[in-house]
């Protein structure tokens, strides 16, 4: 019949993982109802900070949020000629400005064998720009996770990823010691050295802001001082941390 000769199989393909897909990703930001463009966060983990402070070193990393917009035109709007035949609807929150390709391909089954045949090969076609769509927003969601896997598999911890609304500064209340003096403030920017009592430098209303941060791993009663920064995309930099780490285990 006309589902063994034409795209049924392929469009089957395309238009299941869409469901799981979007499951991956965040909530979407949609700037405004006139856009075709969507925007979502991510958290990476770009460094590793290790400093001494009342002889107790400490490994640090710091949580980055950023920001990206993306076309979702596809994932949002059908093309000419497939908006027509048969009403479609949408997925519920948090992905409601979403079509529900599934439901919407289910629907599609009905249609008489003449009219089926094009119309399951232009939603082949269509489906493959969703693919496109939906491939380009979760490489760019997934790409810290290669930092995040390196972090727990060197430090043996559970890396905490914060939620979307998670606030990542605040004003300092940590005790003596758990920053260094070159963390710079979230607020004035300057180095914590720079900040007496806590108050930042010509500006005595504001007091110092630290970032979010999760303690990788602490050594107790370290002779001389250690302040070094390592950055994760750098292989370089990453074998330099690797080999300090070994050589505080064996100390």
């Amino acid at each position: 019949g006309v589902l063994g000769e034409s795209p049924f199989f392929g469009v089957l393909y395309l238009a299941l993982p869409l469901q799981m897909n979007l499951s991956n990703f965040g909530p979407p930001i949609i700037g405004s109802d006139l856009s075709d463009e969507m925007g979502f966060f991510r958290f990476s983990f770009d460094l590793v900070e290790t400093y001494t402070a009342n002889s107790t070193t400490q490994f640090v990393t710091y949580p980055e949020r950023s920001y990206k917009s993306f076309d979702t035109t596809p994932l949002t709007k059908l093309p000419a000629g497939l908006d027509e035949i048969i009403f479609y609807k949408h997925k519920d929150e948090p992905f409601s400005t979403f079509i529900d390709y599934k439901s919407f391909f289910e629907k599609s089954l009905i249609l008489h064998n003449d009219v089926l045949g094009p119309f399951l090969s232009k939603l082949k076609d269509h489906l493959m720009s969703v693919q496109v769509s939906l491939g380009e927003i979760e490489t760019w969601i997934m790409e810290p996770q290669q930092n995040i896997n390196y972090l727990e598999a060197t430090f043996d911890v559970e890396i905490e990823i914060p939620n979307e609304t998670e606030v990542l500064k605040e004003v300092c209340s940590c005790e003596s010691g758990t920053h260094s003096d070159s963390l710079r403030c979230t607020s004035c920017n300057m180095a914590l050295g720079k900040h007496a009592f806590n108050v930042c430098p010509g500006d005595s209303t504001t007091s110092f802001e630290c970032k979010k941060f999760q303690v990788l791993k602490k050594y107790d009663n370290v002779p001389g001082k250690i302040a070094m920064t390592f950055k994760l995309a750098n292989g370089i930099e990453r074998t330099r941390l690797t080999k300090l780490l070994d050589f505080m285990a064996v100390g």
